[in-house]
């Protein structure tokens, strides 16, 4: 195909009503082309997994899209019946969870989760496929493990499962919530190499949601910045950790245990994300928190700049 693979476009999502209303996204705006990997990062509760559920079309029903659209191969997802947006799950896009084990149903052998996930395809197929591709994530005795159920599933193990699942159908954007969250040094290595594989098999393009900003470095083609709702930066990986734009991209980065040579290095972010229930939310989430705030961050425009980077802001660095 020509053109991106998936464009969300001035997304905008809330739960609730008010006076409890949360606006969990504002004007979201994130591209990702065929065959590239696109980290977005940020602190927990800034939107990733709303953003990630949106794409896929499994948000809460407490959730209600605002504004914006979701383009998925240049159809409009947010226009579809839920019929073809379910078609698209799987075949198009495919999604592995955080929580392995708590996205499988406690009841049903992960055979049977197969069977849910390939869905159409005679059983002696799904068997095969299944058989294959937990052999390609490293699982052994693959066809034992059919049998299985989740909770004697271990935590890595209910990882590379749950990632066989999202992978089953080789979509062609694969979205991958914190795939190292509480796994060991060795065990998140090997996790991240069975994911750069079967992207090498299939070819396929890739969103990880990780506030890990190691992870992101070493992962990612090109990075997203999420700060309490709002995308404030996008940008190939290289020139980001290198110099990222956005005041919050900065300050993040410099916050982060895993780029510091010594304890003294570290600079926490000040203050506190604001409380995505109020009416008067500022333009830009960040702003009560920034040394360069000025009556400009009233209307912070996107500027960009040679490298490809792109940044909402009105004073970037």
């Amino acid at each position: 195909m020509s053109g991106p693979l998936l464009v969300v476009d001035d997304l905008s999502v809330a739960y609730g009503a008010c006076p409890m209303r949360v606006r969990a996204l504002d004007a979201a705006r994130l591209t990702v082309e065929p065959g590239e990997t696109v980290a977005l990062i940020g602190e927990s509760g800034s939107g990733k997994t709303t953003l990630a559920l949106a794409v896929i079309g499994l948000l809460d029903p407490a959730a209600r899209v605002e504004g914006g659209r979701i383009l998925i191969e240049g159809r409009d997802a947010l226009g579809l019946s839920p019929r073809e947006r379910a078609a698209l799950r799987g075949r198009i896009v495919g999604m592995a969870l955080q929580s392995a084990r708590g996205a499988l149903n406690p009841s049903r052998s992960v055979g049977a989760h197969f069977v849910d996930a390939l869905e159409g395809t005679p059983r002696a197929r799904v068997a095969e496929i299944a058989e294959a591709t937990l052999a390609r994530l490293g699982v052994d005795e693959p066809r034992a493990r059919l049998a299985s159920l989740p909770h004697e599933l271990s935590v890595g193990l209910a990882r590379r499962v749950g990632l066989a699942l999202a992978t089953a159908r080789r979509p062609r954007l694969l979205i991958v919530d914190e795939p190292t969250s509480g796994l060991d040094a060795e065990s998140a290595r090997a996790t991240l190499a069975l994911l750069r594989a079967a992207l090498a098999e299939t070819g396929g393009a890739c969103l990880v949601l990780t506030h890990d900003l190691a992870l992101a470095e070493r992962f990612a083609d090109r990075v997203a910045v999420m700060c309490a709702g709002q995308i404030v930066e996008t940008a190939p990986a290289r020139a980001f950790f290198a110099r990222p734009r956005h005041p919050y991209a900065a300050a993040l980065l410099a916050s982060a245990p895993a780029r510091a040579r010594a304890l003294d290095d570290l600079s926490p972010i000040g203050g506190g994300a604001p409380d995505l229930c109020r009416a008067d939310l500022p333009a830009c989430r960040f702003a009560e928190r920034c040394a360069r705030r000025d009556a400009a961050c009233a209307a912070p425009p996107w500027t960009s700049d040679e490298q490809g980077s792109a940044t909402r802001c009105a004073h970037p660095l």
